[in-house]
């Protein structure tokens, strides 16, 4: 699925994505839920994914 984004639109179905323009906007980094615990973290610029890494979200309790 994300290999086959052309556009960020792409990455939006389905909704459970989520997908997220991370802090700070200007650095483009966006974040995709894989499940509670996991987030696909990348970067998207002119239609290329870079820089991806899956991290494990820690929820601050």
């Amino acid at each position: 699925m994300i290999n086959a984004a052309e556009n960020l639109n792409d990455l939006r179905v389905p909704p459970a994505n989520h997908l997220e323009l991370l802090e700070p906007k200007e650095n483009k980094f966006y974040s995709i839920r894989v499940n509670k615990q996991y987030r696909l973290i990348f970067h998207f610029e002119n239609g290329k994914i870079s820089q991806l890494q899956l991290d494990p979200h820690r929820y601050d309790l």
